[in-house]
């Protein structure tokens, strides 16, 4: 199943995203930054979609993943997009630089 969203309707649900589905997420430390492409389109998963709060417990007769893609109107580069995406108030994880051991 595919849907689009624009607009209004498209806001509404990456708010319910950041304010409901995200921190009922087990063990969620924020969305993973390697998901934005070179085109500045964020993809990310979620792994079980019992986290939404319409899905009653007890008619969910199998758990199933969601993938997210947020693709902005105009291409824009990877730190572009970072920047655009916070703006958005999306957890994202914060970029561990890596350290050369000697």
């Amino acid at each position: 199943l595919k849907v689009t969203l624009r607009g209004k309707k498209m806001m509404q649900f990456l708010d319910k995203v950041n304010a409901i589905v995200m921190p009922r997420v087990r063990d969620f430390r924020g969305i993973n930054s390697h998901g934005i492409d070179e085109h500045g389109n964020l993809t990310f998963g979620i792994k079980e979609h019992t986290v939404f709060p319409e899905i009653i417990l007890e008619n969910a007769r199998v758990s199933f993943g969601v993938e997210i893609t947020l693709v902005p109107r105009q291409p824009m580069k990877r730190e572009e997009a970072l920047t655009f995406y916070r703006g958005l108030g999306l957890p994202l994880e914060k970029e561990v630089k890596a350290t050369k051991k000697k």
